[in-house]
């Protein structure tokens, strides 16, 4: 199961994992992404040289994709390679449902 395969902006602003908890084949070819998810992306030192790293206001959740809008701001593109796999602990630290991990979000 994918976790997210990229990042996807809802039109209420909402970011979430592009694919979360559907299956690995569905996503099985490159493809442009709004952004790279946090738990598994690989930046240009050029990109960040450019824009900067990740804001150390967001303590958890969401610096991937103020990321993200940083880097599509300045003309920076994203992309979803099926081949690059990473095997993640979704919610190991805060926990999948939790008072801590709504308040972060939100």
């Amino acid at each position: 199961m994918i976790d997210a395969a990229g990042l996807t902006i809802y039109p209420d602003g909402l970011s979430i994992g592009r694919g979360h908890l559907e299956p690995q084949e569905k996503y099985n070819q490159i493809e442009e992404v709004f952004a790279g998810s946090g738990c598994a992306s690989l930046f240009r030192k050029e990109m960040l040289e450019e824009i900067g790293f990740l804001d150390e206001d967001f303590f958890a959740y969401a610096e991937d994709t103020d990321l993200g809008w940083r880097a599509r701001l300045a003309g920076w593109k994203a992309y979803y390679v099926p081949e690059a796999i990473l095997y993640y602990h979704h919610s190991k630290k805060f926990g999948t449902y939790s008072m801590l991990k709504a308040f972060l979000m939100v």
